[in-house]
């Protein structure tokens, strides 16, 4: 029911309340464990949110004074390790000592951010300097995390054919050798595709991570790259089929390399980094623009699940903590003939199941 700024629920088993006051969200409890005293509990839920009104009043003035470096700590010791934390340095580089939380516009700090990072793209600064700003300013007024108000990315995947046209273009149109003589942007597909890493965990990988012998990879997360890498630390496994395709590569350092042979400089954020040749190579394949290298995961992962029905085994893989998320993600996002056709091209995923190591087990 709704009361002012809140409302009032029954969860079953008591009275709770939820709602905002003074840009803080409040959700809990209210102790009341009998179902017919809903006028209570209303009351009581009003009381609350009266008693937070006050107290925000005094604590306002103290919020908006406060220095960014400051809620800086704040933010890290209530947070402990979080993907903004890197960011600090530079972020305080450019918004100086004097910043204050009071200061924070989005608008305004997209424009100085721009100004500052003018080798970042905007979508870039707005995840390496706007949301880092806006999450610590939020965390230090005791505001509710800020939900996108953009519609979520699509997940994608290609179909077996699909797949297949982009390998063979990647591997023999002469437009693509000719700036790719090396085939890198291959080898880059065909480990995605065969071990659903990121692309930013993909470009990470050492020539230390790789197991020959027994066709495994560690992504060890060892630097920040793919946004998620340092949380999905794992072994990948790849089949035959795409490990066949992992040709000549370096014996040390980074493996997998630009075009012009060059590792590539992996950071949070700052996704994308083959975006360009894998564009190209989309384009001479003839499929659609809107694949990205990222879909290369989705697409690993729907054509993992077609080929084994082994749920378990793709979120150790994958690195998903909560099976149900790929569930709903991958089930149905391919034609039930996917398994058929991979089998009639080669591609078995089967091959991997024997050569999980179950650390634990």
């Amino acid at each position: 029911m709704q009361e002012g700024n809140f409302d009032v629920y029954w969860n079953g088993r008591s009275w709770c309340v939820k709602g905002s006051v003074a840009r803080k969200r409040i959700r809990k409890s209210l102790k009341i464990r009998s179902r017919s005293k809903v006028k209570l509990a209303k009351l009581v839920a009003s009381k609350l949110f009266e008693e937070e009104y006050l107290a925000s009043l005094s604590r306002s003035k103290d919020e908006e004074s406060l220095l960014f470096s400051t809620a800086s700590i704040i933010y890290m010791e209530g947070k402990g390790y979080n993907r903004y934390v890197e960011y600090l340095p530079k972020i305080l580089s450019i918004t100086g000592p004097r910043f204050r939380i009071g200061s924070v516009n989005k608008a305004e700090l997209m424009r100085r951010g721009a100004s500052a990072l003018p080798t970042y793209s905007r979508s870039s600064v707005n995840d390496c300097f706007v949301k880092p700003i806006m999450a610590i300013a939020r965390h230090a007024r005791g505001e509710a995390q800020e939900r996108n108000p953009k519609a979520e990315r699509p997940i994608r995947a290609m179909t077996v054919s699909q797949t297949l046209r982009l390998l063979e273009a990647a591997a023999s149109d002469p437009a693509i050798l000719r700036w790719d003589p090396q085939r890198q942007t291959l080898k880059k597909i065909a480990f995605q595709l065969g071990s659903m890493a990121s692309p930013g965990e993909t470009c990470a990988v050492l020539a230390s991570d790789i197991d020959f012998e027994h066709q495994r990879v560690s992504i060890a997360g060892r630097e920040p790259g793919g946004r998620k890498n340092i949380y999905r630390q794992r072994d990948v496994y790849l089949p035959d089929f795409y490990w066949s395709l992992l040709k000549d590569l370096p014996g040390v350092g980074k493996v997998f390399l630009t075009p012009h042979g060059k590792p590539y400089a992996v950071r949070h954020f700052r996704g994308g980094q083959y975006a360009e040749a894998f564009r190209a190579v989309v384009e001479a394949a003839g499929l659609p623009p809107e694949f990205t290298p990222h879909d290369l995961r989705h697409t690993a992962a729907s054509h993992f699940y077609a080929a084994t029905r082994d749920v378990k085994a793709l979120c150790r893989l994958g690195g998903w903590a909560d099976g149900d998320l790929p569930l709903k993600t991958y089930v149905e996002l391919l034609p039930a003939s996917t398994a058929d056709e991979l089998l009639q091209a080669s591609i078995d995923y089967g091959q991997i199941l024997g050569r999980i190591i179950w650390r634990g087990a």
